[in-house]
């Protein structure tokens, strides 16, 4: 009685997505205990330990996944205890994707199926590898009652982890909600296949539900039907095929210490094993994106795509990052190619569509480029990035009767005018981005008084609120006493904030003390948290100033450090090694020659990120950092007696690095 009650128990739950990810339950004390309530069928048990331990540790990842899973869909006492959770954790860390899985969950349980498909969306653009995605994206489809999406999404989630039994069972339910008993008896029976060699704290309740499904489907006699064994792939012989999971399992347990370098070597090590499994490859490849080395990410992404299939929807995401890739090493015409690759495949992506806009206009074709900012928009109206670009795109392709139209719409009085002015130009274009900044609105709450401030402009999409040329005067005046206040909370005096220039040295206020349209552009900015002013003693970044910059970036992404040059000159002496030497490979020191000043950086992993040579040279950088400058004078080591012993070198010897010898 106690069995046939759980399993109804587990049956009405959705099942944790443990060992999948976030960690196994048991891997702490909170955990543990949440499970063991679990396990008796006590789920309301376990979801008030969740949320006690998760109010204290707001950000426990592994605890919050295993309450998002056993509550069950529809009303529930703990879902208002679990969304305030939520929304507190998603407001700090707005990129997690599993935040965006539970407030999924959270609507599809209050009826709200719109809202729930559209976080879901969410978490899959934030993470499009991770098979609970597929599965809690699959259950809301199912829930609205479209069955056809929700056996095509819960496919691509086994695809995604084909060693995942829940998947299979939860695509084996939807097939028999469905009345296809045939796929249905097919995925039970492949997910029973893999429960058996489960080690997780489900995998018994699983394998009871399981089996229940199959006799039930095969009607045939209440037995546990034979093993259902996979046969192994050709090139991938059973023995090598477990090296290959002690591996994967190794390699998930070093993410838990942060250590990229040697995470990407395991995975490196991995995908030796398994060279046509795409999955360990996409994972490899993002650890090599973290640690600069783009070149072999590319090839990895592609390498993926290779033996994923043409229309894979894992490989419209290796096409995607590939062409992201390319974007950041500035080859153009490359990425346009693996942007349209990807939306070829997945024509909704609009991370694509949005990185192809970008490329387009990155390689001045403005024309396809507002196309696809358009385009963006029609799919997601208030992204800010489109409308911004769009804008501008447009603004810049308006022919100069189109400028004296605007002109004149907005108030310009001189109707004799045949051309516009480069300042005409210039305020034109503030007024956009102001308007593009809330500026109507701004003004709004600042004044009740609005008439000959604001008009209605008729467009193609219906009517638009801008600015006239006195309405941007006007608004103009308010952000000028806005940013007054804002820069003496940055504590700069009264006097020096009307000396401020923005980085290019361009005045933030006119002699009158309002903000120019540079100032406004410095504000604007300023309030996203960048540093966008220059003090009266600070200097002007010279174009080559700012090429260095980037190129100190790069080394800084390739797993160089910066160190002082009195740094460097003390590690000459303590090294015994002349300068070239130290500057050449393998030491490879860099130098960078700005304007004012030398900058030195030095690799600082391990090998192979780094040679053992320049490794060894952070060591001695530590050690003086540490606060021991200290050289040894000895010439010679002392033998066990205190007298005699052999020549005592130091990391060169002679103007050569000594190798022992």
């Amino acid at each position: 009685m106690r069995r046939k009650t759980l399993i109804a128990c587990v049956l009405m739950l959705a099942p944790p997505l443990i060992n999948h990810g976030w960690g196994a339950a048991g891997d702490t004390p909170a955990l543990q205990e949440a499970a063991g309530y679990y396990q008796q069928g006590s789920t309301a048990k376990a979801l008030e330990v969740c949320l006690t331990a998760l109010d204290k540790n707001l950000f426990d990842k592994d605890l919050y996944a295993y309450a998002l899973e056993i509550l069950p869909d529809g009303p529930s006492t703990h879902a208002a205890a679990l969304q305030q959770i939520t929304t507190k954790a998603s407001a700090k860390k707005s990129d997690e994707y599993i935040y965006y899985l539970g407030f999924c969950k959270l609507f599809r349980g209050a009826g709200q199926l719109p809202q729930a498909l559209s976080n879901c969306k969410k978490a899959r653009a934030l993470d499009p590898t991770s098979w609970p995605v597929y599965r809690e994206l699959g259950l809301t489809y199912s829930a609205g009652g479209d069955g056809a999406r929700a056996v095509a999404t819960l496919t691509q989630g086994a695809e995604l982890s084909p060693d995942n039994y829940k998947a299979y069972y939860y695509l084996a339910a939807e097939h028999e909600r469905l009345k296809d008993d045939e796929a249905a008896l097919k995925n039970y029976r492949k997910s029973l296949s893999l429960i058996e060699t489960a080690k997780d704290l489900d995998a018994h309740i699983y394998y009871e539900l399981t089996i229940g499904k199959i006799e039930k489907l095969a009607a045939r006699p209440a037995k546990k039907p034979a093993p259902i064994k996979t046969p192994a792939k050709p090139s991938e012989p059973a023995a090598p095929k477990k090296l290959f999971e002690a591996c994967k399992k190794d390699a998930e347990n070093l993410k838990k210490s942060g250590d990229i370098i040697k995470i990407e070597n395991k995975l490196a090590e991995c995908s030796a094993l398994a060279p046509r499994n795409p999955q360990i490859k996409i994972d490899r490849a993002a650890y090599l994106l973290r640690l600069g080395k783009y070149t072999v990410a590319i090839e990895e992404y592609q390498s993926a795509a290779a033996l994923l299939g043409v229309n894979d929807p894992m490989t419209a995401f290796c096409h995607l990052k590939t062409a992201q890739t390319y974007f950041k090493l500035n080859d153009i015409p490359k990425a346009v190619q693996h942007y349209t690759r990807a939306l070829e495949i997945n024509k909704n992506d609009l991370n694509a569509i949005l990185g192809l806009a970008e490329a387009c206009e990155a390689k001045a074709d403005l024309k396809t480029a507002a196309d696809l900012y358009a385009r963006m928009l029609k799919a997601e109206p208030g992204n800010a990035k489109a409308r911004e670009r769009l804008d501008k795109i447009n603004f810049n392709l308006l022919s100069n009767s189109q400028l004296l139209d605007e002109l004149r719409d907005r108030g310009e009085a001189d109707d004799k005018k045949t051309a516009a002015s480069p300042e005409d130009l210039k305020l034109l274009s503030a007024i956009h981005r102001a308007e593009r900044n809330g500026a109507v609105d701004y003004l709004r709450a600042k004044t009740v008084y609005t008439n000959g401030l604001i008009l209605e402009k008729q467009e193609k999409y219906g009517v638009r609120l801008i600015l006239t040329l006195t309405g941007f005067k006007s608004y103009q005046s308010y952000l000028t006493r806005d940013a007054i206040i804002f820069f003496e909370k940055k504590g700069i005096t009264l006097r020096d904030i009307f000396t401020l220039r923005d980085l290019k040295g361009l005045p933030v206020y006119d002699p009158g003390g309002r903000l120019t349209v540079e100032g406004m552009q410095a504000y604007w900015l300023a309030l996203t948290g960048e540093k966008t002013w220059l003090m009266h003693y600070e200097a002007v970044a010279t174009p080559e100033e700012e090429k260095l910059t980037a190129e100190a970036e790069k080394l800084m992404s390739a797993g160089f450090r910066e160190i002082s040059e009195s740094e460097y000159m003390w590690l000459m002496k303590a090294t015994d090694c002349p300068d070239d030497v130290l500057r050449s490979a393998p030491c490879d020191i860099r130098l960078l020659k700005m304007q004012r000043s030398v900058k030195y950086f030095l690799c600082y992993f391990p090998p192979p990120t780094c040679s053992s040579e320049a490794s060894t040279l952070s060591t001695y950088i530590e050690r003086y950092r540490a606060g021991d400058p200290g050289i040894s004078e000895l010439t010679r080591s002392t033998d066990f007696f205190g007298s005699g012993g052999i020549a005592k070198k130091r990391f060169c010897n002679q103007g050569k690095i000594w190798n022992g010898e």
